[in-house]
């Protein structure tokens, strides 16, 4: 679903102490939030799932720089509700994903300044929530993003033709009629 500490092209990172950090609600870590969630085809259709997540896990990327880990979802569509969607994804013609989640807080990665609870920006004005910005820096040009500190809640997955994330991909499939 995603790499910790990165962000995505909306703006947006998850720090790996959140996402191993406890959710009180779902009483487990957030990035096993989205366990038992639906899937559906680009964020589209919440009334009628085309799947679901089955678990969660987390796994260090090797040959990272810095202590980077990618949220695995084992997911499942279904296809008695969409053939053409499950067919698509077992032949590898769509190979994306994305999750949807609600974010009890952001902080900007350049001031540390934090959202108002429920409110997708921080008031500071150097970022704003899918539309990332770049600050030259002694470091060089560095893009400012969000950055989700409390409360991972996640809520379905998606598969979309373009990720967020670019690690965001299909590794392994098998179609479960054959197994």
């Amino acid at each position: 679903l995603m790499p910790s500490d990165l962000p995505n092209r909306n703006g947006v990172a998850m720090p790996l102490e959140t996402l191993m950090g406890w959710n009180i609600n779902q009483r487990r870590p957030n990035y096993k939030s989205w366990a038992g969630v639906p899937t559906h085809l680009e964020h589209s259709g919440y009334d009628s799932p085309k799947g679901i997540v089955f678990d969660t896990y987390m796994s260090r990327i090797n040959n990272a720089k810095g202590n980077i880990h990618k949220v695995i979802a084992l997911t499942g569509f279904d296809r008695s509700k969409d053939p053409e969607l499950a067919n698509a994804i077992l032949e590898r013609k769509r190979r994306s994903y994305s999750m949807g989640a609600f974010i009890g807080q952001y902080e900007c990665s350049w001031c540390c300044a934090l959202s108002k609870p429920g409110k997708l920006n921080t008031e500071c004005g150097h970022v704003i929530r899918g539309k990332p910005s770049f600050e030259d820096t002694e470091k060089g040009t560095l893009p400012s993003y969000l950055i989700a500190r409390k409360s991972i809640d996640g809520f379905e997955v998606s598969s979309v033709g373009t990720p967020a994330w670019a690690s965001a991909t299909n590794s392994f499939l098998f179609d479960l009629a054959k197994v």
